[in-house]
């Protein structure tokens, strides 16, 4: 199949059909509400796209499975999730002066403790990827503190680190859930979660 404007993409179109009413119910909230809001009536092919899940990729079958390509398309939100945190546990949007050149400072001394923050996270065992990022930012903001005081002290500071990885390995795994599944659970196991 085709689609674009003046340049054609190929590509496979894949639509699998929402069985949740409940997940039904609330597409048809969402469609009515943005009529409401640009005053439009809702037209009958918008109603019953509503009810599926419309997908369009140029991965061919062989290459990745309708099941994989609704994982892969939900895990698209981790990047989005990402940024999120980054932004929330890092106090990224909001500064405490108002003279340009100190928000610049404040902006790239907090981007730096990001960075900081996710290397810890990723050099503490990310290679089975049920480690929670949430729960290993919080590990690491507990002891920024220590850490800045620790600067000038190269061995103390790695040792901090060596800690920190070390309560991040014990204390940081996903919880499992049955009724919203995580991102790993469902790259895990995508037969069993696709479609939940």
């Amino acid at each position: 199949m085709g689609m674009g404007g003046a340049k054609v993409i190929q590509g496979r179109l894949i639509a699998v059909k929402v069985d949740d009413e409940k997940v039904q119910a609330q597409r048809q909230a969402q469609l009515k509400e943005q009529a409401r809001k640009r005053q439009l009536p809702i037209s009958p092919n918008q109603t019953i796209v509503s009810s599926w899940l419309v997908y369009f990729t140029n991965f061919t079958p062989a290459q990745a499975s309708l099941v994989e390509i609704i994982v892969l398309y939900r895990l698209r939100w981790q990047i989005e999730l990402l940024f999120k945190l980054w932004k929330q546990a890092g106090g990224l949007e909001k500064w405490r002066s108002h003279k340009p050149y100190r928000i610049l400072c404040e902006v790239y001394a907090k981007l730096i403790g990001v960075v900081v923050t996710h290397w810890l996270s990723l050099l503490s065992g990310w290679v089975d990827g049920e480690r929670s990022l949430v729960k290993a930012s919080q590990v690491v903001r507990q002891y920024r503190v220590t850490m800045v005081l620790l600067l000038a002290d190269p061995s103390r500071l790695v040792a901090l680190f060596e800690l920190i990885k070390g309560l991040i390995l014990t204390t940081c795994r996903l919880n499992k859930r049955q009724k919203h599944p995580s991102a790993f659970q469902r790259w895990v196991d995508p037969d069993r979660f696709a479609l939940t």
